[in-house]
C-alpha cells in the first residue's frame, strides 16, 4: 500500500506487478481488461509466467517429444492422485488436476504449458508407469476429472 485517501487505498505496482498488468488482455480499443475462458485456457501460463519470472529459461510444452512429456508428468501426476483424491475411486478433480499440473510442470521443470495442451495431450490416454491416466471431460468443468486405471 502506498497510501490511502479516506475509504480507499492506492497501490503501487513492483516491477513484476507491473509486468504482469501488461500482459494482461484487453478490450479492444479501450484499457478495460479482459478475461475470457479462451485465454486462460490458451495464453494464461505461457503468457503470464514469464512477465513474474525474470529468468526466461523455459521450454514450451509444444516443443517437446512425447518422451519428455511423458517423464515429466510421470513424476507429477501420481503426487496430484495423493494429494487430491478422495474416495476410493482412483479419479481427482479436472480443475484441480489440470491447475496443480501446469504449476508443477513450471515450478519443477520449467516447463510453459497451457490447459488446452495438456487437454489435448490427455485425450488419449498416456500410460505413465504402472497406470494409465487420462481425461474425463464434461461440458461443464467442474463435472470433468482425471482417472487413474492399471495399465
Amino acid at each position: 500500500v502506498l497510501s490511502k485517501v479516506g475509504k480507499f487505498f492506492i497501490y503501487r505496482l513492483t516491477e513484476a506487478g507491473q509486468r504482469f498488468v501488461e500482459t494482461l488482455p484487453t478490450l479492444e480499443r479501450t484499457k478495460i481488461t479482459d478475461f475470457p475462458d479462451s485465454w486462460f485456457s490458451t495464453q494464461f501460463f505461457s503468457t503470464v509466467v514469464p512477465s513474474l519470472i525474470t529468468n526466461p529459461d523455459f521450454q514450451r510444452w509444444r516443443d517437446l517429444d512425447n518422451e519428455v512429456r511423458q517423464m515429466k508428468c510421470a513424476k507429477h501426476l501420481p503426487v496430484a492422485f495423493s494429494k487430491f483424491q478422495r474416495g476410493s475411486t482412483p479419479k481427482i478433480s479436472f480443475t484441480q488436476g489440470m491447475m496443480y499440473l501446469c504449476i508443477r510442470l513450471i515450478v519443477d521443470s520449467r516447463i510453459l504449458v497451457d490447459r488446452n495442451e495438456l487437454i489435448a495431450w490427455l485425450q488419449g490416454p498416456q500410460v505413465l508407469g504402472n497406470y494409465k491416466y487420462e481425461l474425463r471431460t464434461s461440458a461443464r468443468e467442474n463435472e470433468g476429472y482425471f482417472v487413474r486405471t492399471h495399465a
